[in-house]
């Protein structure tokens, strides 16, 4: 793509089902029937035999190697050059601020702790990637413009905001819901409507759709915004954004307020041949020198509401949001001392340690697998906060060595043309969601919504095929 179009690709964003599989340990807790498994070969850039050539950054979806990404719950690197968001996360890629959301809703898990143990269950396996109220609090909390925002399941209602007529044409399945309004993630589009990014990117439902959100002045009395408490249970290529929304007829959404800006959204399809599963966003008001950062307001937060954290069924209730807003203020003063005023204090270490063994065919036992890691990079983030480090504190601690690595696009081909110029904007390539070997990626999903059941009878015509 880079010698075809003769650009530079500064940073690469994946929208989940990442499904970063070290070894045999990690490929069972991924949530799709056996025989949709394959060990791929992510293993060979954990190892340190290949290295991503574009820096990358994703979210978890809900086919993920997810007790390795438990391991990296705040964030980190799965190996060198990708960095994982985290549950939820927010970091600087120089002066583009990034913010993402793991995962995908489910209501019956909605309002739990984190109460998966490991080695995961099949039940556990497939709970563990559902949404908590606990992180979307956090995330609603979040005051500094955000540039890109990325998740994997759609905010509930955009499908309304594009070309919803050709939407229902290419999936028909998704009809029914986006008519009744039930299509998409609740506690998304709750975060869409508060935090109002200038681009939303996902993916899940394997089909490509950018569309136009507003945001009015004053949002409409007629149907106000939720807030997460409230839920229910029971800029992109000019060709692929439309100039205007077109949603369907809906007279409650109606209003002359003015529009004060617009989300731009965009969902894109599964990486398959001929498929729309790449897009490349040019950022002109986004100059570099491009280096990761943590984000210092994100870091007030999770100060502010670490000890909230639950590793149990029953979540700890959050104080309200005005408490909780002083709380961030006073921490945000506490990273500026302690973090930001430090020499290269909010640049993320460009470090990475292996801690589960590798793939090795033959060699691993299955039992040291499975077992919980520390990972060294989640106990230096929470010594970094001063907060608890929660996540397996009790497991198996790593000997290996570090790895010091650079986090740079590896300069492409010029055979056939020139190199590009350095470049003077942020270019990002937005992909729906990969597996480590280009090719199709064998999942399949399960029933976490009813469009999704209709996409996994999709996936396994596909699979058929491509048998």
């Amino acid at each position: 793509m880079q010698t075809k179009r003769n650009i530079k690709i500064d940073l690469l964003i994946i929208c989940g089902d990442f499904q970063s599989i070290r070894n045999e340990g990690d490929l069972d807790v991924i949530a799709c029937p056996p025989k949709f498994r394959s060990q791929g070969i992510f293993y060979q850039y954990y190892k340190g035999e290949k290295k991503a050539p574009i820096p990358t950054v994703f979210i978890g979806g809900n086919h993920e190697a997810s007790n390795y990404l438990w391991e990296l719950y705040y964030g980190g690197w799965i190996c060198p050059n990708i960095y994982y968001l985290g549950f939820a996360g927010a970091i600087n890629f120089g002066p583009l601020r990034i913010v993402g959301l793991s995962g995908i809703f489910k209501p019956q898990h909605y309002e739990l702790g984190f109460h998966e143990t490991q080695p995961f269950n099949d039940q556990d396996s497939r709970s563990i990637y559902h949404i908590r109220k606990y992180i979307i609090q956090q995330l609603a909390l979040i005051q500094d413009p955000i540039d890109v925002f990325i998740s994997h399941d759609w905010p509930k209602g955009i499908a309304r905001f594009g070309n919803t007529r050709k939407l229902t044409q290419t999936k028909t399945f998704l009809a029914k819901e986006i008519y009744s309004d039930t299509l998409g993630s609740p506690p998304s589009e709750y975060l869409l409507k508060k935090l109002q990014p200038s681009y939303w990117f996902a993916s899940h439902l394997h089909v490509k759709f950018p569309a136009l959100y507003p945001h009015h002045e004053t949002e409409p009395t007629a149907k106000p915004a939720k807030n997460p408490e409230e839920i229910e249970i029971n800029d992109a290529d000019s060709d692929n954004v439309p100039d205007t929304p077109e949603p369907i007829d809906d007279t409650e959404d109606e209003t002359t307020l003015p529009v004060k800006k617009y989300t731009r959204f965009l969902a894109l399809d599964k990486c398959l041949p001929q498929r729309d599963f790449l897009q490349v966003i040019s950022l002109p008001d986004k100059e570099g020198p491009y280096e990761f950062e943590y984000d210092e307001e994100w870091m007030a937060i999770l100060r502010a509401t670490a000890q909230y954290m639950t590793l149990g069924r029953m979540q700890q209730q959050l104080p309200d949001d005005e408490t909780l807003k002083k709380t961030v203020e006073i921490e945000k003063q506490w990273v500026k001392e302690h973090v930001s005023s430090k020499p290269n204090g909010l640049k993320i270490p460009l470090e990475f340690q292996i801690t589960a063994p590798a793939y090795a065919p033959g060699i691993n036992n299955k039992t040291d697998l499975i077992r919980p890691h520390v990972n060294p990079q989640t106990v230096k983030f929470c010594e970094l906060l001063s907060i608890p480090n929660k996540i397996n504190p009790d497991g198996v601690v790593t000997n290996n060595p570090v790895v010091k690595f650079e986090a740079v696009t590896i300069p492409f081909s010029n055979e056939v043309r020139e190199p590009a110029p350095a470049s003077s904007s942020s270019t990002a390539v937005v992909s729906s969601s990969t597996k480590s070997d280009g090719e199709s990626d064998g999942e399949i999903a399960d029933e976490d919504q009813n469009a999704t059941t209709e996409v996994e009878k999709e996936e396994e015509g596909e699979e058929e095929l491509e048998s």
